[in-house]
């Protein structure tokens, strides 16, 4: 790869003369930095990640450039002005030997000029060299370095978590950080191989229920595992959970894409005004409708949680709060425990299996929350997850939860996909944040329903549960619950 390079001359030069390319060694290997704006770069790229890959994802690992080159054979040219000013500006020393040196040269200019956009350059075009090699499916494409406009091409990885409790609040501020920047596919490691602790390993995989991304070593840690089912269980548990939030991850990123919303923030992004929710900094917003608020210190068996303005409800029992308001939240149930639904909204998911694929067929659980006022609007989005172009090509569904006047009302404004999870029935549909218990129900106007009415947990509100045995309705079906209360 890198010989036919040499004789394109498609690397970055050392200097303006161009008369010798950037060299370094990366993990005990030669490495030279593609020059992205090169005019012969597509082929010599596509060719040959094509060549390395499966067509269907890659990772570009270390394109910071970064320190790994460390000033290379070929060594750095001596600082002109414009470095010089930098490296004053920034506070380093020797600057040209933690990053690939700036005044190297590509084909349209100097490395300062140039070096924020390398990781964009790179990422776009492997997604347009992957996309027809991948043929019908959307190729994953993690980029280790992030430059302005990324997000549009590859999500990015923070691939140095930390052993220490200290290490969740930076992943997860840089978590918020990547969901505002415009790149909301992103993640972190969750266990590496310096974890000392099953309790911290835990906790690590805490954060992954609200990241797109996330990547164990776990199974590289015998000391950690050795034997303990209970421990091996835990991380299963939390696994899970997060799989059941699966289309919920795909709404979000649809959302974020088609509208400009921020998948993943702090409460203070949604609550400006409520002090507490500035102070709350670990908990954080998904979507529109899911909050949640890990235990992440050390030692505590529970953690109090801070509900805004609105009604909340629990995730394990359909206990509803009206907020603002403190709550105590324990591990025992984690991470559903952690885990609140806004009032006027509602979420599909579905059970894991051992694969996506298997878990599509499984039945969908469909939970409606409604508001203080008795009330629930939200739009979800389907899709197989898989294929390319979806929006484009129509190939994907949405379908309207809406709850007014004790009816709810399914419908389907864009039924484009009709395949996988569209063809399961309903396992269940849950209404929380009822203020009084319900004593009928019908389906269309006409079909009576059984269901059960119950006080949710330890509040003043109730649920209704309707299982599949008493109604039997398709995703892709549109219907009309409606009910009678005391």
């Amino acid at each position: 790869m890198s010989s036919a390079g040499v004789d394109q001359k498609v690397f970055i030069y050392t200097s303006e003369e161009k008369s010798s390319f950037i060299e370094g060694m990366l993990d005990n290997n030669l490495a030279r930095y593609p020059d992205f704006a090169a005019s012969n770069i597509d082929g010599y790229w596509g060719t040959n990640i094509t060549d390395y890959d499966d067509g269907y994802g890659f990772h570009l690992y270390r394109n910071t450039p970064y320190s790994d080159i460390n000033g290379g054979v070929g060594t750095c040219t001596d600082l002109d002005a414009d470095i010089n000013m930098a490296t004053d500006i920034l506070n380093l020393d020797d600057l040209e030997k933690n990053t690939l040196c700036l005044s190297a040269y590509s084909k349209k200019g100097k490395q300062i000029e140039l070096h924020n956009t390398f990781a964009w350059q790179q990422s776009k075009l492997t997604q347009s060299s992957l996309t027809p090699w991948s043929v019908s499916k959307q190729p994953l494409i993690i980029s280790d370095a992030t430059s302005p406009g990324i997000g549009r091409f590859a999500g990015h990885f923070h691939d140095h978590s930390r052993n220490n409790y200290t290490g969740f609040k930076t992943a997860l501020n840089e978590l918020v950080a990547m969901s505002f920047l415009g790149v909301p596919v992103s993640g972190a490691n969750l266990c590496t191989r310096e974890f000392g602790t099953q309790e911290l390993c835990t906790k690590w995989y805490y954060l992954s229920v609200v990241s797109p991304l996330a990547w164990s070593l776990a199974q590289d840690l015998p000391h950690l595992f050795n034997g303990n089912s209970t421990f091996r269980d835990g991380l299963d548990t939390i696994l899970q959970f997060r799989q059941q939030l699966l289309h919920y991850h795909y709404d979000s990123l649809y959302k974020a894409h088609t509208s400009q919303e921020v998948p993943l923030r702090f409460l203070s992004f949604d609550y400006p005004l409520e002090e507490k929710a500035r102070y709350f900094e670990d908990q954080v917003l998904l979507g529109d409708a899911v909050l949640y608020s890990p235990i992440l210190r050390p030692d505590e068996e529970y953690r109090v949680s801070y509900l805004p303005t609105g009604l909340w409800c629990s995730w394990v029992d359909g206990g509803c709060y009206k907020g603002p308001v403190e709550v105590k939240v324990y591990g025992e149930s984690a991470p559903a425990s952690f885990t609140f639904l806004r009032g006027g909204s509602a979420v599909v998911t579905q059970n894991s299996a051992q694969t996506t694929t298997a878990s599509r067929k499984n039945k969908v659980r469909l939970i409606v929350i409604l508001n203080e006022a008795g009330k629930a609007n939200s739009t979800r989005f389907f899709d197989d997850g898989e294929t390319a172009n979806t929006l484009t090509s129509n190939y994907y569904s949405l379908i309207n939860f809406s709850v007014a006047n004790n009816t709810l009302s399914v419908t389907l404004p864009h039924a484009g996909y009709q395949g996988g999870v569209m063809k399961v029935d309903y396992e269940k549909i849950l209404i929380y944040g009822l203020a009084a218990k319900v004593t009928s129900i019908k389906r269309d106007g006409e079909t009576a329903v059984r269901g059960s009415a119950l006080v949710a947990g330890d509040t003043d509100y109730y649920k209704l549960i309707i299982s599949d045995t008493s109604v039997q309705i398709g995703l892709n079906e549109e219907f009309t619950l409606s009910w009678e209360v005391a």
